[in-house]
């Protein structure tokens, strides 16, 4: 239930726009629950948070984390969509395309995949 709250309680903040503060309730959930069946999904939101608050240094890192230890997860694809638009926030318009081609390689056939394809084609 304590758990269950500390997730509700971040992503409450997280969907009423208030960013930086879900981005500290998702790390204070990793910090309590590090083994908990809900952290590729927190991870995830803690990565979007920071991308939302336009730290886009603290959301590469964090999604970079997610997708190196748990390449094979759902959100996998979409930590890496944050990276790239990150990426291009930053003028890092090489790194950007190198995260969508290996969306594109890594993840065929997701969503994912196919916007990457499309934002490939805009950097060009």
């Amino acid at each position: 239930p304590q758990e269950q709250a500390a997730y509700e309680g971040a992503m409450d903040l997280y969907r009423s726009g208030q960013y930086p503060q879900a981005a500290s309730g998702f790390s204070a959930f990793i910090d309590a629950y590090p083994n908990s069946p809900q952290l590729d999904e927190v991870r995830f939101y803690e990565g979007s948070a920071l991308y939302a608050s336009r730290n886009f240094r603290g959301a590469i890192q964090k999604l970079q984390t997610l997708v190196k230890d748990r390449p094979g997860s759902p959100r996998a694809a979409d930590a890496l969509m944050v990276i790239a638009s990150s990426e291009v926030e930053q003028n890092d318009l090489a790194g950007a395309q190198k995260t969508l081609q290996r969306i594109v390689k890594d993840y065929p056939g997701t969503a994912a995949a196919d916007t990457a394809k499309n934002r490939l084609e805009l950097l060009r």
